[in-house]
């Protein structure tokens, strides 16, 4: 069984750590402290995929964790929410974007190069 939130759709076991994950951001990495997902895979036992998909969930129900290149953190102000983590959320978007411009771009100027599968050893 899953949970699903504004379009997001937890595994089970993510499920079952949102609220640690949230009361663990609350209690020890308020705004300016931040936690690296490493981190919390640990000590959940939880994928990235998982932590991502946990912050995406809660975001999407207006708590703000804050994410940066430094990692997760809580704050209860939108200012910083603001400040901080939308413009780390616009560059990766804009990365994102360039990335399929430039896919779709090489798809239809033909400009992918072929690959020889039998160079690749198979694990």
């Amino acid at each position: 069984m899953s949970e699903k939130n504004n379009g997001v759709t937890l595994s089970e076991r993510a499920s079952s750590q949102v609220e640690v994950f949230l009361s663990t951001l609350k209690k020890n990495y308020v705004y300016p402290k931040y936690v690296i997902s490493s981190t919390i895979e640990g000590g959940l036992g939880l994928s990235g995929s998982e932590i991502r998909d946990i912050v995406r969930y809660l975001r999407r129900d207006y708590v703000l964790v804050i994410s940066d290149t430094k990692g997760y953190s809580y704050t209860d102000d939108w200012k910083v929410m603001e400040r901080v983590c939308l413009p780390h959320l616009r560059g990766r978007r804009n990365s994102i974007d360039t990335t399929i411009r430039e896919i779709e771009k090489a798809i239809y100027q033909n400009k992918y190069k072929k690959v020889n599968l039998n160079q690749f050893e198979l694990l």
